[in-house]
């Protein structure tokens, strides 16, 4: 195994030198995620729309996550990237619903469990949808493969996992301010929160799942198993 590229330095500069490549691809993409985020805040303002949003939530927005995930990928793998890609992971929606919803089980538990287990099985199968999507693996197969790519390499991606959410934390001001939006929407403040909303969409979002990318990619190279089965 290369350590150079088992290595956080590593997976940080192969992000930014490919979001500096792919800007307009990867924000373009970052934008239509984000754009269904804004979608999905407003159906929680109409009426019976919190439980069905909620439960929309849970169930859809992770097959954007890994739609903007592929879309990294292709960059990683110098294969051109469409805009389908985007919504590749329906094409394998139960596959991607049972291990999504296997992974959110054993998490929610093990954060229940003085939360530290949720923390590491949260990092232990955090590929497991990429994979069931990008190997074509069944729900276990893809859970057990991100147990095993991810084994020794875990407060690396908690590190990954840290920074991007720090930085994500650049959206809650202009979010929440929107929620009293006489008292402050006119006001300078408002400009600066949507100034640092516009950086963490630019910059961070894609950048972060560029990243993320990137240690997928490399770390499946010394993990794989076939990358077709049963399923």
């Amino acid at each position: 195994m290369d350590e150079k590229e088992i290595s956080l330095r590593y997976w940080y500069l192969t992000a930014w030198q490919l979001y500096k490549g792919n800007v307009k691809k990867v924000v373009a993409a970052a934008l239509i995620v984000v754009t269904h985020n804004w979608l999905m805040r407003l159906w929680l303002l109409l009426p019976h729309g919190l439980v069905i949003g909620r439960v929309y939530h849970l169930i859809i927005s992770p097959y954007f996550v890994i739609g903007l995930m592929l879309v990294c990928l292709k960059l990683i793998r110098t294969e051109r990237a469409r805009f389908r890609d985007l919504f590749a992971g329906f094409v394998r929606f139960i596959q991607v619903l049972v291990a999504f919803l296997i992974f959110y089980i054993v998490v929610i538990t093990g954060l229940m469990l003085l939360v530290v287990p949720g923390v590491i099985w949260a990092l232990q199968f955090c590929f497991a949808t990429i994979a069931v999507v990008d190997r074509k693996l069944s729900p276990l197969s893809g859970l057990r493969f991100s147990s095993r790519i991810t084994k020794g390499h875990k407060a690396k991606l908690f590190v990954v996992g840290l920074v991007g959410g720090l930085f994500a934390c650049l959206q809650l001001p202009f979010v929440y301010a929107l929620k009293d939006p006489p008292a402050i929407l006119l006001t300078p403040v408002m400009g600066v929160f949507a100034i640092l909303y516009a950086l963490s969409v630019i910059v961070i979002i894609p950048l972060n799942a560029l990243v993320f990318a990137v240690a997928y990619d490399e770390l499946a190279k010394y993990g794989s198993i076939p990358c077709e089965d049963d399923s």
